[in-house]
């Protein structure tokens, strides 16, 4: 995947990480600043608004102006640092170091700043005193800046979209760094490697997990990592059970276990390594939980109806590529009745999937 290449090539700079990481504290959230600005390009009637709205305005417009040009300059220190260090291999730092080359909006952004360092001197001086004139001219600032804006607002969104994707890969590597356990590059296989093998009636779906722990059960308690191995679907050229029944005391860790489970494959997918020493798995279209006892009584449903009701969504919608977590199911009739519907689900989730 491109976000494990990535990962990879940011573990090996910390410089250019820590470097990304302060320049991103730095930034508003430009994403709402520009939702925002869109809104206020088609609103009627800009010259007809109060001084005071204006001026809110003209600094929500300044603001994000300035926020896209240190978002700009952070593109820059990019380029400059892979550059460095040679040709980047990911594709998602290829296309961030390269996104600034042949730019033709430099000189819009640039009369934007002069228009702006021009008049944010006066702009406070002139709003306090209330002048219809000052108030009409500001107004038309505001249309003119909108105006420049709104033509280019493409390439605003696509500088914010590489910045939120250098965000999210540089938290991923901070994370990394700062596990309390070991952690692995998740590797991915196709979803049927063996597609004659006849012992496995739906195919070659893998899930393979070795050493797995929950990244927040040691977070700040003093605990201690109790590594679990997951194993289903094929595994080393065989056929592996597809399902687990896990059974324990109470604060056994049971649930803990499936919640890593879970969280381990979005994690897998989103590109970042996985809690665990080794992980193999094929990709997973769908998580369905059924998780917990709990009514729904100001809708006339108890626990026993939600909890069947939950149980036959999964059973309807579920692929053989999807991940069911089924946990206390038949808590909310009696032991016989709860244990028979379990048995129940669970057979024909076996059969089905």
């Amino acid at each position: 995947m491109n976000e494990l290449d990535a990962v990879d090539e940011l573990i090996l700079l910390p410089e250019l990480t820590s470097t990304l990481r302060a320049g991103l504290r730095k930034l508003p959230d430009l994403e709402r600043m520009i939702a925002r600005i869109r809104g206020l390009a088609g609103s009627p009637n800009i010259s007809f608004l109060p001084g005071t709205m204006v001026q809110r305005r003209l600094k929500l417009l300044c603001s994000a102006t300035k926020g896209l040009q240190d978002a700009c300059e952070l593109l820059r220190c990019l380029k400059t640092c892979v550059d460095s260090e040679g040709h980047p291999k990911a594709h998602i730092l290829r296309e961030a170091s390269a996104f600034l080359d042949g730019e033709r909006v430099g000189p819009v952004f640039a009369e934007m700043m002069s228009i702006i360092d021009q008049n944010s001197s006066s702009t406070k001086e002139t709003f306090q005193q209330k002048d219809d004139t000052e108030d009409g001219e500001h107004a038309g600032l505001l249309f003119h800046l909108l105006s420049m804006f709104i033509e280019h607002q493409m390439y605003w969104s696509s500088v914010v979209e590489i910045i939120a994707r250098l965000d999210v890969l540089s938290s991923f590597v901070v994370t990394i760094h700062n596990s309390n356990g070991p952690t692995c590059r998740p590797k991915f296989v196709p979803d049927n490697p063996h597609p004659n093998q006849t012992s496995c009636i739906n195919g070659g779906s893998l899930l393979n997990i070795k050493g797995l722990w929950h990244p927040f059960a040691t977070g700040g308690m003093g605990g201690v990592i109790v590594p679990n191995d997951v194993q289903l679907g094929m595994a080393d050229g065989s056929c592996k059970p597809r399902a687990m029944l896990v059974t324990g005391p109470n604060m056994g860790g049971k649930s803990t276990l499936l919640r890593a489970t879970c969280l381990a494959i979005i994690m897998a997918q989103l590109g970042c390594y996985v809690p665990g020493e080794s992980c193999i798995m094929s990709i997973v279209d769908i998580i369905f939980t059924r998780i917990g006892a709990s009514d729904r009584i100001m809708s006339g449903e108890s626990t026993f109806l939600v909890e069947c009701t939950e149980a036959a969504s999964i059973l309807q919608h579920a692929t053989s590529k999807s991940l069911v977590v089924l946990d206390e199911l038949g808590r909310g009739t009696s032991t016989f009745d709860g244990y028979a519907i379990a048995y129940a689900v669970g057979f024909a989730a076996f059969r089905s999937f």
